[in-house]
């Protein structure tokens, strides 16, 4: 957070995002005109997700090894860079998965814009917060059904945080 930032003068990409999210979220909310216009606005944050998420396929580290950065304890950090340094499969797959997420976000937004557009304007809060959950729970399930399945093919398991060789004989 800011005290990273105060400390080693460099922002995650993480803070990036939700820094961007912010600016966004400010412009947006300075348009004005019709309801249908206002239920537009949450599509542009998933269509923003997507672009940076995709963005960050190509980076030095993918937005979900920050991610996960973020979350873990100090130990966590240790394996999860060793994994990073150690396993190029479970790089690959890092990158996969965030590309698997960004394009994700960016169908979100296409249905946010057709439910927008389509539905009665009062329907259409509630069945953006279900698209969301949808929407996130697929991403996570996809991402560890073929989490496992992709380094299983490379010779590996992840064993909680760390990821290990499967064992033969």
């Amino acid at each position: 957070g800011v005290r990273d930032l105060a400390a080693h003068r460099r922002i995650g990409g993480v803070q990036l995002f939700v820094l961007l999210a912010m600016v966004l979220t400010v412009v947006t909310s300075l348009l004005s005109g019709s309801p249908r216009l206002m239920l537009v606005r949450g599509a542009w944050m998933t269509v923003a997700l997507g672009l940076f998420l995709l963005g960050s396929v190509r980076a030095r580290r993918p937005f979900l090894y920050e991610a996960g950065w973020l979350v873990f304890s100090d130990h966590q950090r240790r394996i999860w860079e060793r994994n990073w340094e150690l396993h190029p499969p479970f790089r690959r797959f890092l990158r996969l998965a965030t590309a698997l997420w960004a394009v994700a976000w960016m169908l979100d937004a296409v249905v946010r814009v057709v439910l927008a557009t389509t539905l009665p304007v009062d329907d259409v809060p509630l069945l953006e917060g279900a698209l969301f959950a949808v929407t996130f729970a697929s991403c996570l399930a996809v991402q560890r059904f073929f989490g496992r399945a992709y380094l299983r093919r490379h010779g590996l398991r992840r064993d909680g945080a760390e990821i290990r060789p499967i064992a033969t004989g």
